[in-house]
């Protein structure tokens, strides 16, 4: 049909391209389509066409969410795994062979297994049950491994010191009258029991010594949190002087079956509980089908190109070819912004997946399925690549204004830019189809016919702006119209780059096995050897953590029995600040509330009315409890700030319904986990208090601190990738190029992916005497500073292209040619951290408009990054809206009048305030002597230059400039504020250096001196300069609410 744009490469350009239509109206207007004849057909009269509905079912009105019904079955699976786990709590009901002190209670352990705790497993299996079979694997492995180091560390602290173990009553009375061995009367379950005093004094520093020692180390938390709460559990069972069949007797004198040999024994069984746990979520995640990470990251991949092709297709549609109104834009907007938010949602599933699939391929999975890390990860890194590259055209879309010049430029290139889409879609189609071939080495005829399109559309773009700019009715906001063109072509160029160099740099890579195994090997030694992963937060959170732990230990001694569940949540609990401690607290409070008193009802009840029958009564507990873990890890599966409670709730039930029922005894009594409520509830008081006692940490401060410290590292490269790319051509020194990729690549993106956790844990803070977090005011400011980090990025990009392509400029903009005559030298204001470089910016002579807005605008935004640093800091943790408000407008005054912009006030830029303000007065001859009285009362350290604290000070301690007025009535004094400023915000002064720099390329045809490389170079920035002015507008006015 007429008008219609085909989906597939084309080797020439059409002669005219029209909108492209949505796909619900290309499926329905298909040219050449010939659909089958059927009754609910309506052929037209001309014949040229046939309206029919197509055999497709109807949509249901109510669709279920796929995350629900995943989620709701990884919880049934997790159910059904608890009921699988409970079949090793059988009791054995044989005849017995051993000894009858301790006969065989379960038919799976063996009868010297003494500990009890069978519901370990099941426990175990809800810890290590993942999404798939890799994170189960995961789960299950770093689980394990925090248990096997307390095992292998008590093993080797037990051989050195042995528990003292009575061999008499007489030695037993000895030890009671010299005060060694102690009977606690008031206990909390109510039965006095024993505590030998000098084994508890000999391993505590053992513990000490361990805890701090694991958390220090970059291992994962899980196996740290595990570690230290398994380490507790041996060293307090290992120490336990009395019977654990009976707590109010000591252990009998000579027993085989309680020497610390045997708990060995035993404790090692309790380890292969976990494991047992682990292969049990493995089974259920492997029944009835297995799911597998591998499999759901191939079909995320293979729909890969399909995404990023339709948000292209958007993109160049709603640039080049659309109608454009403000309903059509509005809604183009609004699914662009889906579009968007769903591929970063895929990108992040996708990443999150690649950790799931190495544990998979580690135990050889991916041979069975057709995968190799080594060859999807790549394709990952382009897919986010290319992402942001169209994100990058999002911006353009979005700043754009539509103007005549914007129509008139892209009916000139239109042909041109939809060649390169459909050949770009083509590129990474091919891309795609040989990555999941797995093929080593790329083909590079895939993109062959990419980058000649490029050059093409550039060439042409260069021709078409340089013919619309010699017509006579150009006018300089056609020229700023324009700046958002070469943005959007810019970005396109980096998307069409980026698809290009992939192949190169893909066969580049060595997928040989043992080499990546070594190569992982080797990271991972210098990982654990790296001093810098030793850090002092880690050592500062590692005795927060110790000084609770001893604290639960000295309660579990003398207080719950040697019951390690108090020093044991405290372990689970720890987190590196308040917000995330309380966070974890009211999850573990509510998650053990839920999971302890409702199924100990359920518990009593089952037990009052069913105990006739043994059967039923197993099948109903069985079948509550796979009902309460099914949609107790439904809600711990939802990825909210309380899934970690019903986490909790599943496996405290799961202790509470596999004790059974005693249904031989004459009376039900209720059971219940009141008593292990309890001691969870003590350890959290004891670790929140410790926690505000010792280094306390702040999630809002942390969050205030990491948005100061992602704006000192993009005033920094705002610095040197605009500043000194203009005052030097672009070029910058490689080495503060390699600074910047650093920073920019790594740096600000790690700050940015803390601020997420930081905000959800700063609402669960108590307020006290604090104002409430303000939850959408910093959740805007985290949404700012990751659009000013775009804008940085497309400058470093814009930088590295430069460079690049410097040796192919044929006329290049320099300093040395008669088109440029003078040098304005400015320096930007300086920090006490940051310290800039002197910045010369080339200038035409006779433009001095252009000089005086590139270094206005410079000052303006230097000194707001510096502004806002301030404001985050601590001065202003809990200032009003009023004090910034005043800050800002102090620092705006300051700077204005700091006409060189060297951070001070001399007399000449004082008088000039003064005469601004007594330009209406009788005085305005008096200014010298009023300088000299400003400057003595303003500058306190009489340097002769007032410095922007000094000025701050004088207007903090209410500096007023009085006016003599005379009328012809009476003489008066009237009061001037000397904060009377214009407003004139970031963005005002970025449309005047836009103007200035569209009257300078206007000017003596300059247009016809630009190479295609200088015009994208200089109009990107200013698309870009002009970005982060409005975002530090925003973030200021955000500031100051």
């Amino acid at each position: 049909m007429k008008g219609m744009r085909s989906s597939t490469p084309s080797t020439k350009p059409r002669a005219k391209i029209t909108p492209a239509i949505s796909k619900s109206l290309h499926a329905l207007f298909q040219p050449g389509y010939t659909p089958k004849k059927k009754e609910s057909e309506a052929p037209s009269d001309s014949g040229k066409f046939r309206i029919a509905l197509q055999d497709q079912a109807p949509k249901a009105k109510y669709v279920i969410s796929p995350t629900f019904k995943f989620n709701l079955e990884l919880g049934l699976r997790a159910g059904l795994g608890a009921v699988l786990a409970s079949v090793f709590l059988t009791s054995y009901d044989g005849p017995q062979s051993g000894d009858p002190a301790y006969p065989k209670l379960y038919y799976f352990f063996p009868s010297w297994y003494i500990l009890g705790g069978l519901s370990y497993v099941a426990i175990a299996m809800i810890f290590s049950i993942g999404t798939n079979v890799g994170s189960t694997i995961r789960e299950t492995f770093q689980e394990t491994l925090g248990v096997i180091i307390a095992f292998v560390y008590n093993l080797v602290v037990f051989s050195c010191f042995q528990p003292h173990v009575f061999a008499s009553a007489d030695e037993v009375a000895w030890s009671i009258g010299n005060g060694t061995l102690v009977q606690i009367h008031h206990a909390f379950s109510g039965t006095p029991y024993y505590v030998h005093q000098p084994d508890f004094h000999s391993i505590l520093p053992s513990i000490i010594i361990f805890t701090i020692a694991i958390v220090m180390t970059p291992l994962e938390t899980i196996t740290k949190k595990l570690a230290v709460g398994n380490n507790v559990f041996f060293a307090l069972t290992l120490i336990n002087p009395n019977n654990c069949n009976n707590m109010a007797e000591l252990k009998p004198y000579h027993d085989p079956m309680l020497s610390t040999i045997n708990i060995f024994k035993n404790l090692f069984v309790y380890l292969l509980l976990g494991v047992l746990g682990g292969l049990i979520a493995l089974v259920v995640m492997l029944l009835p089908y297995p799911i597998l990470a591998i499999r759901r990251l191939q079909m995320e991949t293979n729909s890969a190109p399909d995404t990023l092709a339709e948000l292209l297709t958007l993109l160049v549609d709603a640039y080049c070819f659309r109608h454009k109104n403000d309903h059509h834009m509005k809604h183009l907007r609004q699914q662009l912004d889906r579009k968007f938010e769903a591929a970063y949602a895929k990108k992040a599933v996708m990443i999150a997946l690649l950790d799931d699939v190495w544990w998979e391929q580690s135990l050889g999975l991916h041979l069975l399925l057709s995968y190799r890390t080594s060859i999807i990860k790549p394709f990952l890194d382009l897919y986010g690549a290319l992402l942001d590259d169209l994100r990058a055209m999002h911006r353009a879309v979005q700043a754009e204004q539509f103007g005549r010049f914007h129509a008139l430029l892209m009916s000139r290139v239109q042909n041109e830019i939809y060649l390169v889409q459909t050949h770009a879609v083509a590129a990474f189609t091919g891309i795609a189809r040989e990555v999941h071939q797995l093929h080593r080495v790329l083909s590079s005829s895939i993109v062959a016919n990419v980058s000649p399109a490029m050059q093409v559309l550039l060439r042409d773009c260069h021709r078409a702006h340089s013919d619309l700019c010699r017509s006579s009715d150009t006018s300089v906001r056609d020229i700023d119209d324009d700046m958002t063109c070469h943005l959007f072509l810019f970005a396109l160029y980096s998307y069409c780059t980026t698809l290009v160099a992939f192949p190169t740099t893909f066969n580049d890579i060595k997928h040989n096995t043992s080499t990546r195994v070594w190569q992982f090997t080797q990271q991972w030694l210098r990982r654990m050897l790296d001093g810098s992963n030793y850090t002092k937060a880690n050592l500062q959170t590692g005795v927060k953590v110790c000084c609770a732990i001893v604290c639960g230990s000295f309660f579990a001694v003398y207080v719950f029995g040697f019951s390690p569940t108090t020093a044991s949540a405290l372990a689970y609990l720890w987190g590196n600040h308040v917000g995330g401690s309380f966070r974890r607290t009211a999850n573990r409070v509510g998650g053990a509330v839920a999971g302890s008193i409702v199924p100990s009802v359920l518990l009593f009840l089952i037990c009052s009315y069913a105990c006739d029958d043994s059967a039923v009564a197993t099948a109903l507990l069985d079948i509550v409890m796979c009902l309460w873990v099914t949609f107790s890890m439904y809600i711990s599966l939802q990825n909210h700030s309380w899934s970690y409670a019903g986490f909790v709730s599943a496996y405290v039930s799961t202790g509470v319904f596999l004790r059974g029922c005693s249904c031989g005894s004459t009376a039900v009594a209720p059971v219940s986990s009141y008593a292990n409520l309890a001691q969870v509830s003590l350890g959290i008081v004891f670790f929140i208090l410790i926690e505000l006692a010792l280094f306390p940490q702040s999630a809002t401060a942390l969050m205030r601190a990491n948005v100061q410290n992602q704006l000192l590292h993009l005033r920094s490269a705002f610095q040197i990738l605009f500043a000194q790319t203009v005052s030097t051509k672009g070029d910058v020194p490689p080495a503060k190029v390699r600074e910047m990729q650093r920073i920019v690549g790594q740096v600000i993106p790690a700050l940015l992916g803390e601020q997420p956790g930081l905000l959800t844990e700063a609402r669960y803070e108590p307020v006290l005497w604090k104002s409430p977090f303000p939850e959408a005011k910093y959740a805007a400011v985290a949404r700012a500073c990751e659009r000013l980090h775009h804008h940085t990025m497309i400058m470093l990009k814009l930088a590295l292209w430069f460079q690049k392509r410097k040796s192919s400029i044929k006329r290049r903009l320099t300093i040395q040619g008669d088109a440029f005559e003078r040098r304005a030298t400015r320096r930007l204001t300086s920090t006490a951290t940051t310290t800039t470089p002197a910045t010369t910016v080339v200038t035409e002579g006779a433009d001095v408009a252009w000089t005086f807005s590139t270094k206005e605008l410079g000052i303006a935004i230097d000194d707001t990054f510096q502004s806002l640093h301030t404001l985050f800091g601590a001065a202003f943790a809990f200032a009003d809206a009023d004090r910034v408000a005043l800050f800002l407008q102090m620092k705006e005054a300051f700077r204005r009048a700091d006409g060189d912009g060297d951070g001070e006030l001399d007399a000449a830029e004082v008088a000039a305030i003064l005469r601004r303000i007594f330009a209406a007065s009788l005085a305005v001859e008096a200014v010298d002597a009023s300088v000299k009285a400003f400057m003595a009362i303003v500058d306190t350290d009489r340097s002769g230059k007032v410095s922007c604290q000094e000025f701050m000070d004088a207007v903090e301690r209410g500096l007023v400039l009085q006016v003599e007025e005379v009328h012809e009535s009476r003489r008066s004094f009237r009061p001037r504020a000397l904060l009377e400023i214009n407003d004139v915000s970031l963005e005002d002064i970025a449309q005047t250096m836009r103007t200035s720099y569209a009257t300078w390329l206007l000017g003596d045809r300059r247009f016809e001196k630009v190479s295609m490389d200088e015009l994208l170079l200089l109009n990107c920035l200013m698309g870009c300069v002009t970005g982060i002015a409005a975002e530090l507008q925003a973030l200021a006015d955000l500031t100051a609410q």
